[in-house]
């Protein structure tokens, strides 16, 4: 009898959400605060990865300015400082360059497998979902416009984060200088908080995204679904 009652109980608890008007299913408050919720998270995200970007950028790529002497140890050489930093501009600048061909090489096949895969995706589904012989190119096309929307949101995190990549390891590098046990501090925070702007970036992003292709999208299904947004 207790199982069958908190059975019957959960789907009570599920439809609490929910209220009833005139046959239709209508958002209760709680479900309505959930765009506003959807929205600041999304925002808090982006937020916070300039947060961690603003804190890796603040690192001068000078091996001096976290490489100070020891006590008792012999001053730091100025001749030898100049050569690092010149070297560590050198790879760092190679590591950019090197970064940036990767990106257009691997976008220019992204928009190829893009262009390929929008029509063909549109079309199979169109095809799969047909009733009664007639082909759901709604479903098809949208399905279609909800790839480009995802590979778009992927290709712009995805630039992100090479680019943050790039940016921080001559800044780990840097940290990486200190005397012990400092290096191991500076380097690993530098690069806990490079990974940290691709990370709450990404997922900022992609919840805004979806959310705006949600809202998009919406208006062309029946009224029966868009209140379950």
């Amino acid at each position: 009898p207790d199982t069958a009652a908190s059975t019957s109980a959960a789907p009570s608890r599920l439809m609490d959400d929910f209220a009833c008007v005139n046959g239709n299913i209508t958002a209760s408050d709680a479900s309505e605060a959930a765009p506003a919720l959807i929205i600041v998270t999304g925002l808090i995200g982006i937020a916070f990865s300039v947060f961690l970007l603003k804190l890796v950028s603040s690192i001068a790529l000078d091996v001096a300015s976290n490489n100070e002497p020891l006590v008792g140890s012999e001053p730091i050489n100025g001749a030898d400082v100049a050569e690092q930093n010149a070297r560590l501009l050198e790879l760092y600048a190679a590591i950019t360059t090197g970064a940036n061909a990767f990106l257009r090489s691997e976008y220019k096949l992204c928009g190829i497998f893009i262009v390929l895969a929008f029509p063909a995706m549109s079309v199979l589904i169109a095809w799969g979902d047909k009733e009664d012989g007639k082909w759901e190119w709604k479903n098809g096309w949208l399905s279609g416009v909800s790839f480009v929307v995802g590979a778009i949101t992927s290709i712009v995190c995805g630039y992100i984060g090479m680019r943050v990549a790039v940016f921080s390891n001559a800044r780990c590098t840097v940290g990486a200088c200190a005397p012990a046990p400092h290096g191991w501090t500076h380097s690993f925070n530098t690069a806990f908080r490079a990974g940290g702007v691709m990370g709450f970036s990404l997922t900022g992003v992609a919840l805004l995204s979806l959310y705006a292709l949600i809202l998009g999208l919406r208006p062309l299904f029946g009224s029966e679904q868009t209140d379950l947004m």
